[in-house]
């Protein structure tokens, strides 16, 4: 045979050209088992030391005292348990190196029966002894080693004995949980758990932890034989692992002309490890992972191929992010093979007397990979069938991809569309939970993308990229003022404030504001002391068109706007204009506003004369901010303007309205403007943080509810591939539309031709973010009106009052919990594939200078924006809300919001910088976070 000779030249690859050794997935079609494990260990060696060269993992540092020893060096075969402190012994970061303190003491325990320690320094045969650190790789023993010895010198006369048994525990469908590990002194140490269906001998999954101390390996381990325990009675398990034997089983099922077709010395079904053995660092754990109970039959060319893949790669990548998880392996389904007719028939290994067919050959291998602490998670899954077609491989993908064309996991170097060597796509959990019920509950708000980072480095500075944008951002009626000045007419606001100025905190309105119409030249200088790139500001309607239609224009709106854009494109700040920032015009209002149809009509003929005037400068848009509020806040509540309070229905046809008008402009945008200017064009919605209120599903499906109810209503018939409204949403509301007497959904529905006019309007997605709440479906529900959308969600909302890290400012508003805007992010980058800029993020503090609680929010937000970052999360810039203090809408000018305090006692209006100015611009000139940067005597000016 040839391949002897092929692995001695792979062999001698390995250690001569270590930068072009073949990656063992390319030999998945070349090497039987044996050999590709031998292969396998060879690659390791060198891989990980190159890994190590470059960077991936990291160097030791130099050991000034104490022990430090090398899983490849410093640890002999047979190889003795260690324990530190009650746990397995393991290394102290991600570079292969077990740390010991200078006299720490680690338990060396040779398990089993008949099996002693072994050293060149041994004075006393004993099982079981105390190993304590001198200094380098030197150890001593007190009473069983004569004088100092090396670590390394440590054996056993024998493999230490590993044990499978079975808990009292439960798993899915009331299966057995069944622990692996080693009794060390009468105390069972498990490393791995499998969840196993004896009736069916079906492995379900496994489970174990996995952290950075994992990404170096020991190689060289001596592969013992598959052991059954005492969880086959009456089977050979390992016979049916044997080609004879599956030829002739699977010959039962498709005929014996078919098996010798299906069954070659390429493919054929092999132990498939769950838990790999290279996903443990040392011997010891390795050697466990040899058990039945952690294996599934798996097609040999996807075992060596794409699953090996996955296996290493994540364990890099792990170890490089230096994240600490929970890894879930599992199979789910029966894989088939076609008869003569053509027909799939499942596969099994073994039949027993009954004909009970038993030992299934799983359609798909998975590993789910969850950190819990950040709450995040990812399924890798791949088909266990190298015989089915592309086509069939596409219709067996049961979620959308999340790691095709995501440059995110470009470490994952595996051919997902290969066949032969397992298909293989990516999953958010809640996608692979729709699907596979098998796991335990977790809470998980996010995809893991394991985004390399270098977060051993200690001490290391994270920095925002150099193309992240850094803005401040205001609209025209909170700041412009100038109401009635210059042909402008009165807006919506205008008109509200002046007609019910009780429903105003303070009776204030915004006639003058913050007056930027007359001081536009010191809000450009303001972001220019800031060092900003850019400014978010929006136009008013009745100050470019006064008749609120396109068929007069305000030549003194053009004038102050192209003077204003003009001004901040002179300093090199990018302007992001928003067209529609709630100030509908008065006399379109009167005409129904948001609820008349014709408003789409309004709003494409409003945003071509704005692309027209503009466009040839700014090339960021924003068409509508924050549909809720406008929907929700403004036409089925009182909380804003108009104050409609037509709750379930007027808020759901604005919905709806405002879909339409948003598509209108970026199909107007894409066919007579894009090609000669250049832009892109997205919309901004305010996205709380919402998370279960318990583990519960009933409180994860609430919490999913009110995240359909509060945002997606607006973001998924745009970014979601499902078109149109959100289905739980959309199925709630009909259900509580036709128990109220209603003849149809007080939703109105989205037409096919609508749903594709509406789907993919949006170049990117503009994130608020302001509030962090718990979600419960049982308690702290509320009276609501029936009908309306609070009623039609019907789930509690609270602050927790006992969990670190969460906030509610001096007004007892807008919570912020830990972490916040990271969720945020990860939860969006789950549903959508598109960009995301943070267009306005901020928290309301009374008047003064030393708002240091505003400090804190902006550093705890960035530094989530940084872990978004991390991740892999496209987001492309932040804007602070907001660069100076203004009218709060119904909260008038109580509640601030500003960098800059303006005096609006003072005609005026003088802006001064407070503290968080000053904090705001130190990060967006340094592009890092300094926690402790004190800016208490500084002067603000332009740098």
């Amino acid at each position: 045979m040839l391949r002897p000779c092929l692995l001695a030249a792979l062999v001698l690859v390995a250690w001569s050209l270590p930068a072009d050794l073949p990656h063992p997935s390319d030999l998945a079609l070349l090497l039987g088992p044996e050999e590709f494990e031998d292969y396998l260990d060879q690659w390791l060696a060198v891989e990980q030391d190159r890994r190590v060269a470059n960077g991936t993992v990291f160097r030791d540092a130099e050991v000034r005292s104490g022990c430090s020893l090398h899983v490849n060096q410093d640890f002999g075969q047979p190889q003795p348990v260690y324990l530190r402190g009650g746990r397995y012994i393991a290394p102290s970061g991600n570079n292969g190196r077990v740390r010991l303190n200078s006299g720490e003491s680690v338990v060396v325990a040779c398990v089993g029966s008949g099996r002693t320690i072994r050293h060149p320094n041994l004075s006393k045969t004993v099982a079981t002894a105390t190993a304590k650190c001198e200094g380098g790789t030197s150890i001593s023993g007190s009473g069983w080693l004569s004088g100092r010895g090396e670590f390394g010198g440590l054996t056993c006369s024998g493999h230490s004995f590993h044990d499978a048994l079975a808990t009292n525990d439960r798993c899915y469908g009331n299966n057995l949980v069944i622990r692996v590990g080693y009794n060390v002194n009468n105390k069972f140490h498990p490393l791995y758990y499998s969840c196993f269906d004896q009736a069916r001998l079906e492995v379900l999954y496994v489970w174990y932890e996995q952290g950075p101390e994992h990404a170096v390996s020991q190689v060289g381990v001596d592969r013992p034989s598959w052991m059954a325990g005492s969880f086959y009675p009456g089977v050979d398990i390992n016979n049916y692992y044997r080609q004879a034997t599956q030829k002739k089983e699977i010959a039962n099922l498709i005929g014996q002309d078919l098996t010798n077709k299906y069954i070659t010395n390429v493919h054929f079904l092999n132990r498939g490890h769950l838990t790999a053995k290279t996903d443990f660092t040392l011997a010891t754990g390795q050697r466990t992972t040899f058990y039945f109970i952690n294996a599934a039959p798996q097609w040999q060319a996807f075992n060596s191929g794409n699953w090996n893949t996955l296996e290493q790669e994540l364990r890099f990548r792990i170890g490089a992010a230096g994240y600490n998880t929970m890894v879930y392996t599992g199979t789910y389904g029966i894989s088939y093979l076609r008869d003569k007719n053509n027909r799939p028939v499942d596969l099994y290994l073994y039949r027993d007397k009954n004909n009970n067919y038993k030992l299934p050959v799983p359609l798909y291998f998975y590993k789910v990979v969850v950190d819990e602490k950040r709450q995040i998670g990812t399924a890798f899954v791949g088909i266990n069938n190298p015989y089915i077609t592309d086509s069939e491989a596409r219709s067996l993908t049961f979620c959308k991809d999340r790691c095709r064309n995501n440059s995110a996991f470009n470490w994952l170097k595996w051919r997902p569309d290969r066949v032969d060597l397992g298909y293989s796509f990516c999953c958010t959990l809640a996608d692979f939970r729709k699907v596979v019920k098998h796991l335990p509950s977790f809470k998980v708000n996010g995809l893991l993308i394991l985004r390399c980072h270098g977060s051993f480095v200690e001490g290391r500075r994270r920095e925002f990229p150099q193309d992240f944008i850094f803005g401040a951002a205001t609209s025209a009626y909170q700041t412009e003022g100038a109401w009635d000045v210059d042909g402008k007419t009165a807006s919506l606001w205008d008109y509200h404030t002046h007609t019910y100025p009780d429903s105003i905190s303070d009776q204030s309105n915004g006639d003058i504001a913050a007056d930027s119409y007359h001081h536009y030249l010191r809000d450009v200088e303001m972001l220019r002391e800031l060092g900003v790139q850019s400014y978010r500001l929006s136009i008013s309607w009745t100050r470019l068109l006064p008749t609120g239609f396109a068929n007069k224009v305000n030549p003194a709106g053009v004038e102050y706007y192209s003077k204003f854009i003009d001004e901040l494109l002179k300093y090199n700040i990018t302007p992001l204009v928003t067209i529609f920032h709630w100030d509908v015009p008065q006399n379109l209002q009167q005409l129904g506003g948001l609820t008349n149809p014709l408003f789409v009509d309004w709003f494409e003929d409003y945003a071509r004369v704005v692309f027209e005037l503009f466009g040839d400068r700014v090339k960021f848009w924003i068409t509508i901010n924050e549909p809720k509020q406008i929907c929700l806040f403004g036409y089925g509540s009182t909380r804003l303007a108009p104050q409609l309070n037509a709750g379930g229905v007027a808020d759901y046809i604005c919905a709806k309205t405002i879909l339409l008008a948003n598509a209108r402009a970026y199909h107007l945008y894409n066919e007579e403007f894009r090609s000669k200017q250049g832009g892109q064009v997205g919309l901004a919605v305010d996205v709380p943080w919402y998370s279960p209120h318990t583990d519960t599903k009933e409180d994860e499906f609430a919490t999913e509810l009110q995240r359909q109810f509060d945002w997606a209503l607006y973001t998924d018939p745009i970014f979601s591939d499902s078109r149109g409204w959100p289905a739980e949403f959309s199925e709630r509301v009909l259900n509580k539309s036709l128990s109220q007497g209603f003849p149809r959904s007080r939703l109105p529905p989205l037409s096919r031709e609508e749903a594709e006019f509406i789907h993919g309007t949006g170049d990117f997605l503009g994130v608020n973010h302001y509030v962090s709440n718990r979600v419960s479906a049982t308690k702290f529900l509320k009276e609501h009106a029936v009908p309306s959308t609070y009623d039609d969600a019907n789930v509690g909302t609270t602050v927790p009052d006992d969990e670190e890290g969460w906030t509610v400012s001096e007004f007892g508003i807008m919570p912020q919990g830990p972490n916040n805007l990271y969720h945020v992010l990860s939860q969006l980058s789950c549903r959508y594939t598109t960009r995301y800029y943070i267009t306005e993020s901020g928290v309301p503090t009374g008047p003064g200078l030393n708002d240091t609680y505003r400090v804190t929010a902006y550093r705890n937000n960035l530094e989530s924006v940084l872990n978004a970052i991390d991740e892999g999360i496209p987001i492309k810039g932040f804007y602070a809300w907001s660069l100076m203090d203004n009218f709060e809408w119904l909260s008038g000018y109580t509640r601030r919001f500003g960098l800059y305090d303006v005096d609006f006692t003072d005609p005026a209006r003088p802006r001064t910088a407070k503290h968080s100015a000053f904090v705001y611009k130190h990060i967006v000139t340094h592009r890092h976070i300094d926690h402790e940067y004190d800016p208490a005597g500084r002067t603000m000016s332009i740098d």
